[in-house]
């Protein structure tokens, strides 16, 4: 399997990084135009910490600086779409545990620390503060949850945050990675919907990547003025550069896969 890696500019994805890998800007939108990597073979069987070695191994000195020489700082990750996706954990294997197909992408994910999720029943997620009183957004985090009971995420939240549980509000982001979403509109997401489960609607939480957003309940929303609503309309419109939209948006034996890593742009806000 030919593999291709990348690097993300994305800063969505950590209390590591995909924005981070995701690290990220702290009031400021990810990137996510991604950067080409390298390329790599493997075949049926290889792990995907041999996949990190290999690429160690063959890009030598034209590795960027981001990216950590340590396999346990390497988090290989599925790419959909524009998205980071699926973990692809160390002692899966391609083929047997992880199927790929022609022209296949991934994304490298630098980690600030050594890797902590181990089981594939644990799930990988991207937490995003909400501050109502100033209407602005806190730097990128990421967490692993252990399962994917809502009372976790609160308790997760709670650890990044130091906001007592029983005041944390969430929501899961509406759109594709990394769910720009304009703090006019943020009052109206999904907040603390009625649920036990993450995996129940309208939360839908299925695999790794999504996008949490939190706050405080004791935080009181800003109340402003039309001019003032025009003013965030228009820093925003020139900010994300695009109209920003919070709408959901046969087996070969050797197969091409592309590998893009995510690169830490931010904390710069």
């Amino acid at each position: 399997t030919t593999a291709t890696a990348a690097t993300t500019t994305a800063a969505a994805a950590t209390a590591a990084t995909a924005a981070e890998a995701v690290a990220a800007a702290a009031a400021a939108a990810p990137a996510t135009a991604s950067d080409f990597l390298c390329d790599t073979i493997v075949s049926r069987g290889t792990t995907v910490l041999q996949m990190k070695t290999n690429i160690l191994a063959e890009s030598g000195s034209s590795l960027p600086p981001s990216i950590p020489r340590d396999p346990a700082r390497m988090r290989i990750r599925k790419k959909s779409f524009k998205s980071p996706s699926t973990v692809l954990l160390d002692h899966m294997q391609f083929e047997d545990d992880i199927y790929i197909y022609a022209n296949w992408d991934v994304y490298l994910q630098p980690l600030q620390e050594p890797e902590t999720m181990k089981r594939s029943l644990e799930t990988a997620i991207f937490l995003r503060r909400w501050f109502p009183s100033s209407l602005s957004m806190g730097s990128w985090e990421e967490t692993i949850l252990q399962d994917k009971e809502v009372a976790t995420l609160k308790t997760a939240v709670e650890a990044v945050s130091s906001i007592p549980v029983d005041n944390v509000v969430f929501a899961r982001a509406r759109g594709s990675f990394p769910s720009d979403t304009s703090m006019l509109d943020m009052a109206d997401q999904d907040w603390n919907p009625n649920v036990r489960m993450l995996s129940q609607y309208p939360v839908h939480l299925s695999d790794d990547g999504a996008v949490f957003f939190y706050y405080d309940s004791q935080e009181k929303v800003l109340d402003i003025s039309d001019e003032k609503r025009r003013e965030i309309q228009k820093q925003e419109s020139a900010h994300f550069g695009r109209a920003i939209s919070n709408r959901w948006g046969s087996h070969m034996k050797e197969k091409a896969l592309k590998i893009y890593t995510s690169v830490d742009e931010a904390d710069a806000s």
